[in-house]
């Protein structure tokens, strides 16, 4: 007759594939944070846009990966990649010209969109309203790398700075002036992934080796707390760093966050659950706490080694934010399932077996 419990693999296994399945379904929000791009080496730098027109201004979001053009004061014409009008933008709101083969190559960023046979330079233009904000964002293939591979310059010496494109240009037009903006796109090597790699591990063994050594509740209570924190601040400032219409951003914000939140939301139940000795609060623990690792620690772990980070508050402050995610996300998952494993090796007979050591021996009455 075994005297122990067996460890409860279908109820792990089921949280587990709930977890999946719920990532999955949470899709496209595995890209965790709002019009989150991959993180890069490539930056494209803005050097110049001239002349100078008031309430007119160009600069370069995620890396350069998109251009943001905002016109407040007067409408602003970007041209496309045949000398067309693509886009205007101005005080009432954004459009995009139908016929300009940059409408449709603009698509994607390796410009494999097909471009019907009507879309073309002499075609005259068909403008459609995008949004009523006066700025208007776009994939420029004159300001970014559109390769699969790296340029050869870049794979033979990975780890050291290279000038990709000395000079791109994009024209515009505002207030019958012609604008010119030029820049430059750099391969900037990112620091050793291997060192957030290690970082992340030390701390995962601190966290465990803590709750496994000194398994108290309102330490789990305060490190889950502490997790959900850091979850919040890497996801405002992944969104404060894209960009686009409002609506678009608040929408696609909702959409990739709805996983992160729901994963906050179990957290906070399962620090209720703790304060409350709740037999669940270990379940609620391992959901929360895994579902934040992989969408805070393991989707942008790509971080760890790039220069260009989708972050508001500086590449290195989004690295830190990863390595603290995996080791503390990563530590609180491991030892909720090694609390789950004992708790669920102790016999129903464990605990009347200690009550009876405890207790004072009863009187045995007089002959």
């Amino acid at each position: 007759m075994k005297s122990r419990l067996q460890f409860p693999r279908f109820q792990v296994g089921a949280v587990v594939m709930l977890t999946w399945l719920f990532l999955a379904i949470g899709s496209p929000a595995s890209a965790h944070t709002a019009g989150a791009s991959s993180s890069t080496n490539y930056s494209s730098v803005i050097e110049s846009v001239t002349p100078a027109v008031d309430g007119v201004v160009l600069r370069g979001i995620q890396g350069g990966d998109q251009l943001e053009l905002q016109s407040t004061k007067v409408e602003t014409t970007v041209f496309g990649y045949d000398g067309e009008p693509y886009l205007r933008v101005g005080p009432e709101g954004s459009y995009a010209n139908r016929n300009s083969p940059a409408f449709y190559l603009n698509r994607s960023a390796r410009a494999n969109y097909k471009v019907p046979d009507y879309a073309n330079a002499k075609a005259t233009p068909q403008w459609e309203k995008t949004s009523g904000d006066s700025a208007v964002l776009w994939h420029d293939h004159r300001a970014h790398w559109m390769a699969d591979l790296d340029p050869p310059v870049v794979r033979n010496e990975p780890q050291e700075f290279h000038l990709i494109i000395p000079q791109w240009t994009v024209t515009m037009a505002a207030g019958g002036q012609t604008i010119t903006a030029t820049g430059r796109l750099e391969w900037v090597p990112g620091p050793p992934a291997w060192h957030g790699y290690v970082e992340a591990f030390a701390v995962f063994l601190v966290v465990f080796g803590l709750l496994v050594r000194r398994p108290d509740l309102q330490m789990v209570r305060r490190m889950l707390g502490a997790l959900i924190v850091l979850d919040i601040v890497h996801n405002a400032g992944t969104l404060a760093a894209t960009s686009g219409p409002f609506l678009v951003r608040a929408t696609a914000g909702f959409e990739s966050l709805f996983p992160a939140l729901v994963a906050w939301i179990v957290g906070v139940a399962a620090m209720s659950a703790i304060r409350q000795e709740n037999e669940s609060a270990p379940w609620l623990v391992l959901f929360s706490a895994l579902v934040i690792t992989i969408l805070g620690g393991f989707v942008p772990l790509d971080d760890l080694g790039r220069s260009q980070v989708v972050f508001d508050w500086g590449a290195d402050f989004a690295r830190l934010l990863v390595v603290a995610t995996l080791g503390l996300g990563g530590g609180l998952t491991a030892a909720s399932l090694w609390r789950i494993y004992r708790s669920s090796r102790k016999h129903p007979m464990d605990d009347a077996l200690v009550a009876s050591r405890d207790s004072p021996p009863v009187p045995r009455p007089a002959e």
